[in-house]
């Protein structure tokens, strides 16, 4: 008896008609002395960096990317994550929130973030997350393993042994099919950024015994400075370095002190990047934002050109990539080098995979109006909710029965929109259950989450964030009132009632306008928040 392998269906993006030689060398070693990283300990706890999710870490979209480039990572529902550099846990807690069955640590070499996040995670009954106090080079093989390692805004800031020990532990800590996500500042873009740290730098040199927070101030103020003279003397008019300072001058306070004024950021061309991850025999995957991985997306005769310059070198590809976008941040995934023979470097992703996956709007986008099947994609995601190749297929045989429809082409768009960043992309769903009379509550959890920011302050040191890991706005006191009266299923009119006799309701408009809106009004509003929030379930 014999089976012959089908043959896997594939799509690129879809795209209208008209629309390995290093240029640099293996960096310079810089030892770690153990002052240097005493320093960067002290730093963090004297000026605490802003503890806060970032969407691109996302697990579910971690998992979705590796798998549309052709590999088999752990499921987000109950993976095994680790954050370096974790802060005081605003990346990893809310994604512990909404994945109970997944487990999460973080680890910071400071002390008083550490603490400060547990505090905050006692406070929320979180059980899956936890961080510790824990300097990176002290870890190894026994740590255990994890399905996802995640290392945000740390390496470009610390020694070269340290980035060294953050590949090895990548190598040795992940799982057989684990995925590492590690973001850095690159060349050419940051060499503009680099001008601005100097004169930073050079300002404030007479300043060594005062703290980070000095420093800084002195540092931004000679920026400013220096933004005033180019911006009122013609003569010494420079846009592009004006706006360099202006972006500067427009951050707060500790990003600029931690970008900018630590004795550590080294930027990086992405193939001396590349090619130190494959010294410490990992693989390199791509960038978390296709777009700079991906050239399909680009005119014909840019990416024609762009192919001819790499000469079939995926490296050199990203590299050039880089320098027509003047690239000057990065968010690079890897594995380990026995996996690297399944990823998939020819940017088409199998069509079984396009249709396993959500999409989402994120961006605004127009596609062709006279398109019936681009039609299609309109409406499913005007509902705000992800969504897959079937709900397109689904609403367009609703509108137009007996049509038959190119599933490739539909398929082919998804793509094209999720690599120019209009669509977010997911591994799962995460149903969304709207309130139904008697057939819905909110999980304590998610109560207890809520009530660590109006009750205890937690965002003073962390910021909220939804399923997908984008940061939301906070909470208000009434969001905390109705979801306790929804700890089990009853009505809402019984919910209406209570927030009528117990609250003083006082809303805001946009331009400061006061006024008391009914309960019925306010109970609606709440509960449509909260259904976004994924925060009902249904009641067995």
């Amino acid at each position: 008896m014999s089976s012959k392998k089908k043959k896997t269906a594939s799509v690129r993006p879809f795209m209208a008609k008209k629309a390995r030689q290093a240029v640099v060398g293996s960096p310079a070693s810089h030892m770690a002395e153990p002052s240097e990283i005493s320093d960067i300990k002290n730093s963090y706890d004297d000026l605490m960096y802003e503890s806060k999710a970032f969407s691109q870490t996302a697990i579910n979209a971690l998992e979705a990317r590796a798998r549309m480039m052709g590999l088999k990572p752990a499921a987000a529902v109950n993976a095994k994550v680790l954050e370096l550099g974790c802060s005081m846990g605003g990346n990893i807690i809310t994604q512990a929130l909404y994945y109970p069955d997944a487990e999460f640590i973080g680890i910071d070499l400071s002390g008083r973030q550490v603490a400060q996040g547990n505090a905050i995670i006692e406070k929320m009954g979180l059980k899956n997350v936890r961080l510790e106090e824990k300097d990176i080079l002290t870890i190894d093989e026994s740590f255990g393993k994890f399905d996802y390692i995640i290392v945000h805004g740390i390496w470009s800031w610390v020694p070269d042994t340290v980035k060294d020990k953050i590949f090895s532990i990548c190598r040795n800590n992940l799982t057989e099919h684990g995925i590492a996500y590690i973001s850095y500042n690159v060349y050419p873009g940051w060499k503009r950024s680099e001008q601005i740290r100097e004169i930073m730098l050079f300002s404030s040199s007479g300043m060594q015994g005062e703290s980070l927070a000095s420093r800084t101030r002195k540092g931004l103020d000679t920026i400013n400075v220096l933004a005033e003279i180019l911006e009122s003397d013609k003569g010494f008019r420079n846009n592009e370095k004006l706006q360099s300072m202006r972006n500067v001058l427009g951050k707060n306070g500790y990003y600029v002190a931690h970008e900018y004024m630590e004795a550590f950021n080294d930027p990086i061309y992405v193939n001396g990047f590349i090619e130190w991850a494959n010294r410490h025999r990992l693989a390199y995957i791509g960038d978390t934002r296709l777009s700079m991985s991906f050239i399909s997306w680009m005119a014909e005769h840019t990416r024609e050109r762009i192919k001819a310059l790499a000469n079939g070198d995926y490296i050199a590809k990203e590299l050039y990539i880089d320098i027509l976008f003047d690239s000057e941040f990065r968010r690079s995934l890897l594995c380990r080098q026995e996996e690297e023979h399944n990823i998939n470097r020819d940017e088409t992703v199998p069509i079984d995979i396009m249709e396993s996956l959500y999409f989402r709007q994120v961006m605004d986008i127009d596609l062709d109006k006279s398109n019936t099947m681009f039609s299609g994609i309109r409406e499913v995601m005007s509902g705000g909710e992800p969504f897959r190749t079937e709900d397109v297929v689904a609403n367009l045989n609703r509108r137009f029965p007996g049509l038959a429809f190119d599933r490739v082409q539909i398929n082919s768009q998804l793509l094209l929109q999720t690599i120019t960043g209009h669509f977010a992309v997911s591994s799962d769903k995460g149903e969304k259950v709207t309130f139904e009379d008697h057939k819905t509550y909110v999980p304590a959890r998610f109560t207890d989450y809520v009530a660590a920011f109006v009750e205890h302050d937690a965002e003073q040191f962390v910021k909220p964030a939804n399923r997908y890991n984008e940061g939301t706005p906070s909470f208000g006191y009434g969001h905390l009132y109705i979801m306790r009266q929804l700890s089990q299923p009853t009505t809402k009119q019984a919910v209406i009632d209570a927030v009528a006799e117990n609250l003083n309701i006082v809303t805001t408009t946009a331009d400061g306008l006061k006024f008391n809106p009914p309960a019925r009004f306010y109970v609606e509003q709440i509960l449509s928040e909260l259904a976004e929030r994924h925060f009902f379930a249904r009641a067995d």
